[in-house]
């Protein structure tokens, strides 16, 4: 298994990864880096807001240039659900091969696709290799078998399934192309709001369409996680210490979330996830995309949310999943029955109350806000 690392396009990831790769406590290396433009003809499944906005195409294809130097592959994500139907205007549709042929020409190996047009469009105009996005939410045997006979190179499992070990030894032993586990989001388990989200910033991250000015969705999955904190346990991230679990399934490739975090968190994330090993906060490593930061705040048309710091213990998770695969349950489908995360989220998490309740106030006075005004 290798690692997929995101990239906010600072050239100094590609030296700090190499160097990483080499050093004897690396367990897995990273293989290739991906990203996007925060805004184009296809835009992405990723809020534009919160990715770097002075970077220009000639910095994509030097990053490209030196990372391929190094001997790393580029996986260029075009992963917007949605293009409101523009790819088939023929104007929108000759600006996307535009784009898709500049793509190529950055020595990029693969394109990461949600939309099923876009991925004929790759296949028939270029010669790049397709990652089929988990924006599709790739979970059932026969769809990924239809994605795959349409000539899909790779698949991003629905990380739904993370905690599910029948349901991925099954995917392992009925599908033939490439398999990526994403490991460290902190999206809700089958989060309600996640297609929904996907289309906003898949619209928002089109340059044709005008920035995305207010974040519903995040404003919803974190009132669910300050409300109850099981929720934060729930989620289906994968602790670097229990990657062992995994090995067992030969997957090609273990993808870090990221792309919209700075440099020192990225270097931070992926050295943990390289080495099996984090101590201190989980919290740390898992990418919230400054969910209770200032600049969230600001993203959110609010005032400052005010100071929250969520600390999960990651040395209290010791045994988690070890516990999951000895409970013999359908990890996400028994949770009416099961409490392994309730009771691991008592002993594990720790959030200021006072700081919560303030917090849960303001999100709930912009949601408010948002409708009525």
């Amino acid at each position: 298994m290798n690692i997929s690392a995101p990239t906010n396009w600072d050239l100094k990831l590609i030296n700090f990864t190499e160097k990483l790769n080499k050093e004897k406590s690396c367990k897995i290396k990273t293989a290739e880096f991906y990203g996007s433009l925060k805004k184009s003809i296809t835009g992405s499944a990723n809020a534009p807001e919160l990715l770097k906005s002075n970077i220009s195409k000639e910095h994509v294809e030097k990053f490209i240039k030196e990372s391929k130097k190094k001997g790393f592959d580029f996986n260029y994500v075009i992963n917007s659900s949605c293009l409101g139907n523009k790819e088939y205007l023929k104007k929108t549709r000759k600006e996307i091969l535009d784009y898709l042929n500049w793509i190529e020409s950055t020595g990029a190996s693969y394109v990461t696709v949600a939309n099923p047009f876009i991925m004929d469009l790759v296949k028939n105009s270029t010669n790049l290799k397709i990652t089929l996005s988990c924006v599709t939410n790739p979970k059932n045997i026969n769809k990924m078998k239809l994605f795959e006979n349409e000539g899909i190179d790779r698949i991003v499992i629905s990380t739904d399934l993370n905690r599910n070990f029948s349901a991925l030894k099954k995917i392992k032993e009925n599908i033939n192309c490439k398999l990526e586990i994403l490991a460290n989001e902190s999206c809700l388990l089958g989060c309600p709001y996640r297609a929904y989200h996907h289309l906003i910033s898949s619209h928002a991250s089109q340059k044709t369409t005008s920035d995305q000015n207010f974040d519903y969705c995040l404003i919803k999955c974190s009132l669910a996680r300050l409300n109850d904190a099981s929720q934060i346990i729930k989620a289906p991230w994968i602790r670097p210490e229990d990657l062992d679990f995994y090995s067992e399934f030969n997957f090609e490739f273990l993808k870090l979330s990221g792309r919209a975090m700075p440099t020192n968190w990225i270097k931070n994330c992926l050295q943990a996830y390289s080495k099996f090993r984090y101590d201190g906060n989980l919290y740390d490593i898992i990418d919230q995309r400054g969910m209770y930061s200032k600049e969230f705040s600001r993203h959110a048309k609010s005032d400052n949310f005010g100071k929250l710091n969520i600390f999960v213990d990651n040395n209290k998770l010791n045994n988690f999943i070890e516990n999951i695969k000895k409970l013999n349950v359908d990890c996400g489908q028994d949770c009416g029955k099961c409490n392994h995360c309730k009771t691991t989220a008592k002993k594990a998490v720790k959030i200021n109350e006072k700081d919560k309740k303030e917090h849960i106030k303001n999100l709930e006075a912009v949601l408010k806000k948002a409708m009525f005004t």
